[in-house]
């Protein structure tokens, strides 16, 4: 697969928010993808402010972009 935002986003429909159990993209939590190279940045709107998760979804995110040639995430937290 190729890395770019169209196959970031499709991928991040896979990825449930470790709290609210919904996909990323439902919960309008990506708000955008930056791609240099094989590293990811992404906007990302937590649902709460002092969100606990953060790490576990940083995690789950890492994993669904992996297999598309993803080898390092920066996230942005809004």
């Amino acid at each position: 697969m190729t890395l770019d935002p169209k196959s970031i986003q499709a991928a991040l429909r896979s990825v449930r928010d470790p709290l609210l159990q919904r996909d990323l993209v439902s919960l309008r939590m990506y708000g955008g993808a930056r791609v240099d190279g094989d590293s990811v940045s992404l906007e990302i709107t937590l649902p709460v402010h002092g969100y606990s998760e953060r790490e576990e979804l940083e995690r789950r995110i890492f994993d669904a972009l992996r297999p598309l040639g993803a080898s390092g995430l920066a996230c942005e937290y809004s």
